[in-house]
């Protein structure tokens, strides 16, 4: 009888409690907009304590109105069938950390081993747990708008754009320079991050304080994975809503990942696998740095870890006085060799990284059953799919023309000071950032031409698809000169490895080097008209490093022109999102073939 009570009193409230969920889920969401401008101003400016009173009773006001909001969703939380457990324990530890942070802060709180007086602001202990709270909310909220009406292309340019002028937004606070940087040198530099390309036309480690310096690491973090593939991996696991057909369909495009079904779970793996390599790759280089550089070992640490994200993202961005080109860097070949593989990896692309997962995966289940079971070996045709395949190929083929073209013809000119092994090291070093960081060891203006045109092609490729480089890509280079060959011996199909190409792989990859050559084509005429003063092998050389997100430079980027900065930021995020991707944002529409037109041969 009283569990009939139960259900009875659960129909009748229903649309009572999903209309307060909402209520609640609206204030929160208006609440964190309001925050943000006045962290932002508690962050980036320096306040008088008049103000600092003034903010503190701000946060303690958000903080009650969290802690009540927290509250009402819990107790709706216990009569709510449909969430699952992992969503009901979220707000429930939310809640709790908010009343703990109350107590810590009150006149009878319990003050854990003087922590209140280490972190006496509210700026530097609160302020971030709340910020996490609205982050949560808002990706809560964002993947409940996904829709296949929605153009993913558009929603890809427009998360890059804002996330662009957000981060040129903070890096232009007081707090985060050390001098005054002009409105298109901030834009440039949130571009060059969020896009991982490394131009910069400032001197970070002189320019940016330690804030503005963290500013641009989020940035390369996050443009390195993309806004909208983090934006879902919170959203999905803190939500705990089910994920739609059509929402999987959007995913798909966001995630670069070829099966429906795993795509949630493509997501996932991609975040945690891109922490769990950055954060060996920072360890690593905190070990391999020689010592005396730093005052101190936080100082290493953030080096470390700065230049383990920049490398893995193929940002080439360094937070140190003339970068790895310093004396006491560019002469440790484990290093370089260290950041190159960092390198190397982010250019792979995480579903070939996670294709090589499954089949590893499927290796150690094998050896398994083996050992214990004595089953034999599960074979499953091509686990390393064809993609990956190309990729990896191809990978292979310019790292080792690039390594062994740049030892050849550089031998007795940049590498002159390097004895044979450092020799080696530097030559891999410079070919795997050739293709996508911007990390240099050498003076790049004294490389001889030959060696230009190599870098020039190798930024020009750049790396695999789904990876944290540009370029027209490793695939979409060797489709096209495959498909040349063929063409060449007579052949009517493109056939790789007993798997016929489509007419539409084809086309695309065509179609995306034609649009490559013109993008730069355009930039390069609009900025010898700006920049005449600059030889056309420099222009040239800085239109395929912006484009391809590589962010090598012959020296000139931060002498160009306002207007020349403005082309090579269009260029960075063109060729961040891809140039067929980035006119889609705007022409894209579904269209259904429904008649079929003769077909007719033009001559060539």
């Amino acid at each position: 009888m009283d569990l009939s009570f139960y259900n009875h009193f659960l129909g009748r409230t229903l649309s009572t409690r999903k209309r307060l969920g909402k209520q609640v889920s609206g204030v929160i969401l208006y609440l964190g907009v309001i925050y943000f401008f006045v962290f932002v101003f508690d962050l980036g400016y320096r306040q008088t304590a008049g103000e600092e009173v003034y903010l503190k009773g701000f946060y303690e006001i958000v903080q009650i109105i969290l802690t009540i909001s927290f509250i009402v969703r819990n107790v709706l939380n216990v009569f709510n069938r449909s969430k699952i457990l992992k969503v009901k324990l979220l707000d429930l530890l939310i809640l709790l950390v908010l009343i703990f942070i109350t107590s810590l802060y009150s006149p009878e709180g319990i003050h854990f081993y003087g922590m209140i007086e280490k972190i006496p602001s509210y700026k530097y202990l609160v302020s971030p747990i709340l910020g996490f709270i609205f982050a949560i909310e808002y990706s809560r909220n964002a993947v409940s708008y996904y829709s296949p009406r929605l153009n993913p292309y558009l929603i890809l340019v427009f998360s890059f754009v804002a996330i662009i002028l957000i981060g040129a937004f903070l890096l232009s606070l007081p707090n985060s320079t050390n001098r005054h940087i002009s409105l298109i040198d901030t834009l440039f530099m949130s571009t060059s991050a969020v896009c991982v390309t490394g131009l910069s036309v400032i001197d970070v480690s002189a320019d940016l304080t330690i804030l503005g310096q963290i500013i641009l690491l989020v940035l390369i973090q996050i443009g390195g994975l993309g806004i909208m593939t983090f934006a879902s991996y919170v959203g999905f696991i803190f939500s705990g809503k089910n994920v739609s057909f059509q929402q999987r369909l959007v995913l798909r495009d966001l995630a670069n990942s070829q099966r429906m079904n795993d795509v949630i779970h493509a997501v996932y793996k991609i975040v945690t696998l891109m922490f769990i390599i950055e954060i060996l790759g920072a360890l690593m280089i905190y070990y391999l740095l020689p010592d005396g550089l730093f005052d101190s070992r936080g100082d290493q640490m953030f080096f470390s870890i700065f230049h383990s994200v920049s490398a893995f993202c193929n940002a080439g961005l360094s937070n140190y006085p003339d970068g790895l080109h310093h004396v006491e860097m560019r002469f440790q070949p484990l290093l370089l060799l260290n950041i190159s593989f960092l390198i190397i990896l982010g250019g792979i692309g995480f579903p070939i990284m996670l294709n090589f997962y499954d089949y590893l995966k499927l290796w150690g289940k094998n050896a398994w059953n083996l050992v214990v079971h004595k089953r034999r070996f599960r074979h499953i045709p091509y686990l390393i799919n064809l993609n990956s395949r190309l990729a990896l190929y191809m990978t292979g083929i310019l790292l080792s023309v690039g390594t062994f073209s740049y030892f050849v013809f550089e031998y007795n000119n940049t590498l002159r000071e390097f004895d044979l092994w450092e020799k080696i090291a530097v030559s891999i070093f410079t070919s795997s950032t050739s293709r996508t960081a911007g990390f240099n060891v050498t003076d790049l203006s004294m490389i001889n031409f030959s060696t230009y045109i190599i870098i020039v092609l190798l930024m020009w490729v750049g790396a695999s698809p789904g990876g944290t480089g540009g370029g027209v890509k490793t695939t979409t280079f060797s489709i096209m000169v495959m498909n040349f060959w063929s063409m060449a011996k007579g052949e009517r199909r493109l056939i790789i490895q007993g798997r016929k190409i489509t007419s539409a792989s084809i086309n695309k990859s065509f179609a995306i080097v034609l649009a490559s050559l013109m993008w730069i084509g355009v930039a390069v005429f609009l900025m010898m008209i700006f920049d005449s003063k600059f030889s056309l092998e420099q222009i040239v050389f800085e239109a395929f490093s912006a484009f391809s997100t590589t962010g090598l430079s012959l020296g000139i980027t931060h002498n160009l022109s306002g207007s020349s900065k403005m082309i090579l930021i269009f260029l960075m995020l063109i060729g961040r999102v891809g140039s067929i991707a980035f006119l889609s944002a705007f022409l894209y529409k579904k269209r259904f073939e429904r008649v079929k037109y003769p077909e007719k041969e033009v001559k060539y």
